[in-house]
């Protein structure tokens, strides 16, 4: 599943910068949440959780404030922020994901996502100070 949604980031990353110039943050959302909806889905559909309406509210909330308003704002603002501030934006999602979860879902982190993190944040670092050099 890990390596789906890296596919599926990258995918819309690739896409958002190469074939989404020309649209606005509108369409490009709605894309993403289409793809997002239709992809989650079919892995529904195999799954054996029970679907009720406390799962269609909890699941309609976490949709709006965990893919529509971040997706969208990002798209949007992505072009008036720059590349540089974009991808160390994007690039703090990982620890803040890993702290909320260990916070609010009781979730216990392993060597491997803390130096996962810790490498991410270090290449984005470098990558950063790099293009600082440059100009």
């Amino acid at each position: 599943m890990g390596l789906a949604a890296a596919f599926a980031f990258a995918g819309y990353i690739y896409t958002t910068s190469v074939f989404c110039l020309s649209h606005g943050a509108d369409i490009k959302t709605f894309w993403t949440i289409l793809f997002a909806f239709l992809s989650i889905s079919v892995f529904w559909l195999f799954s054996d959780a029970n679907f009720n309406i406390q799962t269609l509210k909890w699941g309609a909330i976490c949709g709006i404030f965990g893919v529509v308003l971040p997706f969208y704002l990002y798209a949007r603002f992505a072009k008036e922020i720059g590349s540089a501030a974009t991808s160390i934006i994007g690039s703090a999602e990982l620890p803040s994901v890993l702290i909320f979860s260990v916070l609010f879902l009781n979730e216990h982190l392993s060597f491997y996502s803390v130096f996962g993190s810790i490498l991410v944040l270090s290449a984005v670092g470098i990558v950063f100070m790099g293009a600082a050099k440059a100009k």
